[in-house]
């Protein structure tokens, strides 16, 4: 019986592909072993030690100086905008929020307080003021704490989804330089929490070889449902992944599974606890009004974020933007689904004044764009959107035909999770994508060392 390839890799000649030197020699030496698919003991990923010797060695110097530039850009960006200067938004709210967090919180208060999204970071927020006073930017920095950690997350992530280190430092680019991620990184918001977790998890998930990638698991899926419920989204791609151990380690595919379960575990019980989705509060009845229902506008809003937050990518990687016969024919039929679908703000956020979807959509209101100028914009990004997916799908399928599940899939199975998980939130938001901005970089990457042959 043909044994799959379970783990997330490109075939081992792609780090080789930019190679100095083309001569087969030259390829070779630089070009690990092929695995064979009776020992799953041996990684078929770009971790560190299925590298080339040459390419752990550009990793780590490439690994110290993406995190070292990033915690200088964040702190850079921290001092421009005002250490303590207040901005609007949720943050005087959160830190009022987790002063009655400090110590340990009864379970009645675990059920009814006023926020909507998980309690870790309050509880961490409420225990770090304690210690260390609960000023603004005493709060800031203890974000940034997190901050810096997520930093080093990304990175490892990227570098277990591609092949080069230099692909790897433009993905990571892309991500941070996003301004929400760099907003939630200093400012006191719970977002960048959950983002961690995922993150950690997603590196167990991917590694999948020891009791400490289970750690990572368990662990991580437990900070990022405690800090954001619907990270859910991402559950489907990493039990997938889990399962796909089955046929060559049966052993690591329970493993993986359980962690995954014990991961969810305090999240259901604080389910239970509020016998829903979020605390029993004044917010919850004022925005969670009845049954979860899957809205076709805010699938769309997430699809078109796939193009207009990865066209720095897009830009600079034009060749992979090269329409095919066939992607013409889906790109007719996306402008004209697009052109019948606008993209306008949840009725909860507009019921408290909100008038755009975010920092894009708010930008160009800003720069005074006409509404149907505006809907052109988003269903183009719609476009770009459908044709990553499709791409996707596309070498998903080869690489499951040959019998092992490949990073793209794993790309692709994020991606639609928050396509199918998030229009179940009660509010749209653009910066509800940015927990699968990672992936999406990398898959935008990934085409281009696909379209490279």
């Amino acid at each position: 019986m043909k044994m799959p390839r379970w783990m997330l890799a490109p075939p081992p000649s792609a780090y080789a592909e930019d190679a100095a030197a083309p001569s087969t020699s030259s390829t070779a030496s630089t070009t690990p072993a092929s695995p064979s698919p009776s020992t799953p003991d041996q990684p078929d990923n770009p971790s560190d030690q299925s590298r080339p010797v040459a390419d752990r060695h550009a990793l780590r110097r490439v690994r110290w100086l993406c995190i070292g530039l990033g915690t200088l850009f964040l702190f850079v960006v921290w001092l421009s905008m005002g250490i303590s200067t207040t901005y609007p938004g949720d943050e005087e709210r959160f830190i009022e929020s987790a002063r009655a967090f400090a110590g340990l919180p009864s379970l009645e208060f675990l059920r009814t307080y006023e926020e909507m999204s998980g309690p870790l970071p309050f509880w961490y927020w409420g225990n770090w003021g304690q210690l260390f006073g609960d000023s603004l930017i005493s709060m800031r920095l203890a974000t940034m704490v997190w901050g810096v950690i997520t930093l080093w997350l990304l990175f490892e992530v990227l570098a277990s989804l591609l092949p080069r280190p230099r692909w790897v430092a433009i993905a990571f680019a892309c991500v941070i330089l996003n301004p929400y991620w760099w907003t939630m990184s200093i400012f006191a918001y719970t977002d960048i929490f959950g983002m961690a977790g995922l993150l950690l998890a997603s590196i167990g998930v991917v590694r999948g070889r020891s009791w400490w990638d289970v750690a990572y698991i368990v662990v991580g899926l437990a900070v990022a449902l405690l800090s954001r419920q619907y990270l859910v989204f991402a559950l489907p791609a990493m039990g997938i992944v889990a399962l796909s151990w089955w046929a060559v380690d049966r052993r690591m595919a329970i493993k993986l599974l359980g962690a995954i379960a014990v991961g969810c575990l305090p999240l259901i019980m604080l389910v239970l606890l509020w016998r829903g989705l979020g605390p029993d509060n004044v917010l919850k009845d004022t925005y969670q009004t009845g049954l979860l229902r899957w809205k076709f506008e805010s699938a769309w809003l997430y699809l078109c974020l796939m193009g207009i937050y990865g066209l720095p990518l897009w830009v600079w990687l034009r060749k992979v933007a090269t329409f095919r016969r066939w992607e013409w024919l889906l790109a007719v039929i996306t402008l004209i689904v697009g052109g019948l679908v606008f993209i306008t703000p949840s009725d909860s956020a507009i019921a408290v004044g909100f008038t755009t979807v975010g920092l894009f959509d708010r930008t160009m209101q800003w720069l005074g764009l006409i509404d149907s100028v505006r809907h052109l914009i988003w269903t183009l990004g719609g476009v770009l959107g459908v044709l990553l997916l499709a791409r996707l799908t596309t070498r998903a399928a080869a690489n499951i035909t040959q019998g092992r599940l490949g990073p793209d899939t794993y790309i692709l199975l994020i991606l639609l999770g928050v396509l199918i998980v998030m229009p179940l939130s009660y509010l749209h938001w653009e910066k509800y994508f940015i927990p699968a901005l990672p992936w999406l970089c990398a898959g935008i990457v990934r085409l281009k060392l696909a379209a490279r042959g």
